[in-house]
C-alpha cells in the first residue's frame, strides 16, 4: 500500500515540481507537446530536430543574463520557441510572463491557434492553467493565471496593457512589426521592457525577422549584443562554417537546372553535400561571447526543416521581381534589405523612351489616375500587361474650376468616351479610375465619383507611413447630412517604393515601365521629384519621401493611383487577353458596355453633372 502511494506521488511530482536542475531544451524535450494544429510531426519536442534553439533557450537561465535577442529566419520554428519559454517558466520557474504580438488582433489569434493548443497537449501545462471552458478573470483569451504567475499576451498598438503591472519575464514576437510608437507614448518594446524593472531575475527576449537597413529594430539589438551566428561544423576539418550563398556550390542537369546543392569549406575548401553538414549539430559562434546581452542570428540554411536545393529554387525565382528578393533577403537569408539609390534620374527615364504610338499587344487593360488641383485636373493613362508590366498612353491637363461642372463634364467625358487603338487591331477604353480627393474639393470628387460609379471611379485618399495595408476601405458622407461613398486609403510611402523600383528596372518584361517618346522632361522630373531619406523620429530611424529641386510632383502622385487602382482591380491577365476580340471595334462617339447599361437606367452620366 505504501509502495503505491509512493508511485502516485512520484507521478503527480511531474506536474507540479520537475527537477530544478532542467534546463529549458531539457524541459522542453520532457514535457512539451507539439500540437497536430501548428506541426507536421506532433507528438514529443525534440530539441535535436531544431538543434539551434538549443543554445537560445538555455541561454535565458544562464547566470547573469537578462535580455536575449533573436534574429532569425521565418518558417524556422520561432513561435515553438517561445512557446517553449512560455511552458518552462510556467511550470518549472513561476512568474508573471507578458507576450507581446504587433497588434491586439495577432495577440489574441496567437492565443487561440497556439497557445491553447500547447496547453491541451501537454500534460504538465493542462494540469497548471485553468480548464479553457471555465470562465473566470484567471482565464481570458488575453489572460491566462497559473500557480505562482500568469501570461498576459497584448498588442504593441494597445499603450495601457503596455504600461500596467510588473512582469518578470517578457517575450516580444517580430519587434518589427512594431507601430514606433504605441499611441502617444513612445516605444513599445521600451513601454514593456520598463514593466521588468522590479524584477533583479528578469528575462527579455526579442525576436524577429529582420526588414529595411536603417529601420530594423532587431537588428539594432543585436548590435548590442554578443553577436552569434549559427555555424555547421565541416564534415572534413570540423571548422564552424555560417553557411550562406557565397559558400554554396551547385550541380545542374543537362538543361541547366539546379539538382543538387553543396558547400564549400571556408577552412579546407572541401565541397561536402547539405546531409553531411547537418548530420552533426551546429554551434554559435559569438563575435562578444563575455557580453550578457546573448544574441542569435540563423538563416534559412540551418534549418532542418528546409532543405538548400528548395531555397535555392526560390531565390532563382525572387530574382526575377525586386519584391519578392527583398522578401527572400529578409525571411530566408535573415538580412537586411538595403535600399540603393531610391533616387531616380528623369535623364534616364528620358533616354530609354521607346517609339509606340499605340497600346501594345501585351496590354490586357487600360486605368486612369486623376489629381485635383485649384486650376485644373490631370489624368494619366498606363496600360497593364502580364506581371504588372506598364505602358504610359496617354497624360491630359484640363484646365478650369474644379468647383463648377463644365470641368467635370469634360472629365466624365474623357472617361466615358476616350479610345485607344490596340496593336491587337481593336480600341479600348479606361476600364478603371483612380481620383485623388484630398484638396479643396472633396465634396465635388465624391460627386463625380457618385455619378460615375458605373465605370469603376474610385475616390482615393493617400495615407503616409510605415506598417500600413496598401488599400484599406473607409467610409465618408456626400455633404453633411448626404449618403454614404466608400473611400480608398492608399499607403503611399509603400506604393510609392514599389513605383521607384519598377522605374529603376532595367529588364524588360514584369514590372517594367515603357514610356513613349511622346513624354517630355517635364513629366520625368515629376516623376522623380521625390526621394527617400532617412530621419530620426520618436527615437528611431524611418524613411520618408520629400521633394528635391523641381517642386511639382503630380506624375508620380497619379502613377502611385494608377499603380493603386491595377491592385484594386487585381486582373488575370491571360483570362482578359483570351476573352478579347479583335473584331470589336469602337470609336471615340461609341461609350463603353458599361457605359449603356447606364444609360438605359438613367441617361448620359457626362449629363448628369450640376
Amino acid at each position: 500500500m505504501l509502495k503505491k502511494a509512493i508511485d502516485l506521488l512520484k507521478e503527480a511530482s511531474k506536474y507540479w515540481a520537475p527537477p530544478p536542475d532542467l534546463s529549458v531544451s531539457e524541459w522542453a524535450d520532457t514535457y512539451r507537446q507539439l500540437s497536430r494544429e501548428a506541426s507536421a510531426e506532433p507528438g514529443n519536442w525534440r530539441t535535436s530536430r531544431a538543434p539551434y534553439f538549443r543554445e537560445i533557450m538555455n541561454a535565458t537561465k544562464e547566470k547573469g543574463v537578462q535580455k536575449v535577442i533573436v534574429k532569425s529566419c521565418s518558417q524556422v520554428g520561432k513561435t515553438e520557441l517561445i512557446l517553449n519559454l512560455i511552458g518552462y517558466f510556467a511550470h518549472n520557474d513561476p512568474s508573471p510572463i507578458m507576450l507581446v504580438q504587433p497588434t491586439v488582433e495577432m495577440a489574441e489569434a496567437f492565443s487561440k491557434d497556439r497557445l491553447a493548443p500547447a496547453i491541451r497537449d501537454s500534460d504538465v501545462l493542462k494540469e497548471i492553467f485553468p480548464d479553457p471552458k471555465s470562465r473566470n478573470a484567471g482565464n481570458t483569451l488575453r489572460h491566462k493565471s497559473f500557480p505562482g504567475g500568469h501570461i498576459s499576451l497584448i498588442g504593441a498598438n494597445a499603450p495601457s496593457s503596455l504600461a500596467s503591472r510588473p512582469i518578470r519575464v517578457l517575450l516580444c514576437d517580430e519587434i518589427n512589426r512594431y507601430p514606433i510608437s504605441a499611441g502617444s507614448e513612445g516605444n513599445p518594446v521600451k513601454l514593456a521592457e520598463a514593466r521588468t524593472s522590479t524584477f533583479y531575475n528578469k528575462l527579455i527576449a526579442l525576436v524577429s525577422t529582420p526588414t529595411t537597413k536603417g529601420e530594423c529594430e532587431i537588428s539594432k539589438h543585436y548590435e548590442g549584443s554578443s553577436r552569434g551566428k549559427y555555424h555547421l561544423l565541416c564534415p572534413e576539418c570540423d571548422a564552424p562554417n555560417y553557411i550562406d550563398r557565397k559558400l554554396l556550390s551547385w550541380q545542374k542537369d543537362e538543361d541547366g537546372n539546379i539538382k543538387q546543392v553543396d558547400a564549400v569549406c571556408r577552412e579546407c575548401g572541401a565541397i561536402s553535400s547539405e546531409i553531411r553538414w547537418k548530420k552533426r549539430e551546429g554551434v554559435y559562434v559569438h563575435a562578444d561571447p563575455h557580453n550578457k546581452i546573448r544574441g542569435f542570428w540563423l538563416n534559412a540554411y540551418a534549418s532542418t526543416f528546409r532543405t538548400w536545393l528548395e531555397i535555392e529554387k526560390e531565390f532563382q525565382v525572387a530574382c526575377k521581381n525586386t519584391e519578392d528578393l527583398k522578401v527572400f533577403v529578409n525571411t530566408v537569408l535573415a538580412e537586411e534589405w538595403e535600399e540603393r539609390g531610391e533616387e531616380v534620374g528623369f535623364e534616364d527615364l528620358l533616354a530609354r523612351r521607346e517609339s509606340y504610338t499605340e497600346v501594345p499587344e501585351q496590354a490586357a487593360l487600360l486605368t486612369a489616375a486623376i489629381d485635383t488641383q485649384n486650376d485644373r485636373l490631370e489624368v494619366e493613362v498606363i496600360a497593364w500587361g502580364e506581371g504588372d508590366e506598364s505602358w504610359h498612353i496617354d497624360y491630359q491637363v484640363l484646365y478650369g474650376d474644379p468647383s463648377k461642372p463644365e470641368l467635370w463634364q469634360q472629365m466624365a467625358q474623357f472617361i466615358e468616351k476616350k479610345r485607344y487603338k490596340s496593336q491587337l487591331g481593336f480600341e479600348l477604353g479606361v476600364t478603371a479610375t483612380c481620383i485623388d480627393l484630398q484638396g479643396h474639393h472633396t465634396q465635388r470628387v465624391y460627386e463625380f465619383c457618385d455619378m460615375m460609379r458605373p465605370l469603376k471611379v474610385w475616390p482615393v485618399r493617400g495615407v503616409g507611413g510605415e506598417g500600413k495595408q496598401l488599400i484599406k476601405k473607409g467610409k465618408s458622407k456626400i455633404g453633411r447630412i448626404g449618403k454614404d461613398i466608400t473611400i480608398y486609403n492608399i499607403a503611399v510611402d509603400q506604393a510609392k517604393l514599389w513605383v521607384h523600383r519598377r522605374l529603376k528596372q532595367k529588364e524588360k518584361g514584369p514590372g517594367y515601365c515603357h514610356f513613349p517618346m511622346s513624354v517630355g522632361e517635364e513629366y520625368f522630373k515629376g516623376l522623380t521629384s521625390e526621394k527617400l531619406v532617412q530621419r530620426m523620429k520618436n527615437g528611431r530611424m524611418v524613411s520618408e519621401w520629400v521633394l528635391g529641386s523641381h517642386k511639382r510632383n503630380e506624375p508620380l502622385d497619379i502613377r502611385v493611383y494608377n499603380y493603386a487602382c491595377i491592385r484594386m482591380l487585381n486582373p488575370v491577365y491571360a483570362s482578359i487577353l483570351a476573352n478579347l476580340k479583335p473584331t470589336q471595334q469602337f470609336n471615340d462617339s461609341t461609350p463603353n458596355p458599361a457605359s449603356r447599361r447606364k444609360r438605359k437606367r438613367r441617361g448620359v452620366l457626362s449629363k448628369g453633372i450640376r
